[in-house]
């Protein structure tokens, strides 16, 4: 399990793509709608690396298990 705190770069149904200081990552989101813009801390469990074509770094894969800010999704 790991926790990760980073901006919202890009979300498309099921999956938001955090930048933080420390690297890329890419979550699997479970039922919730992440706000692009938006700031969150997520913990979950890695759950590998996804190739990132054309790119230099390689995303890390996150299937999310909760997510603060609590009703974010909600613009709340």
């Amino acid at each position: 399990t790991v926790k990760i705190k980073g901006i919202c770069s890009a979300y498309s149904e099921g999956k938001a793509l955090l930048e933080t200081d420390g690297g890329r990552f890419a979550i699997q989101v479970m039922t919730y709608r992440y706000q692009p813009d938006t700031e969150y801390t997520v913990i979950g469990k890695f759950a590998g690396i996804m190739d990132a074509k054309g790119d230099d770094l390689d995303w890390a894969i996150i299937v999310e298990e909760t997510h603060l800010p609590f009703m974010s999704e909600y613009g709340l």
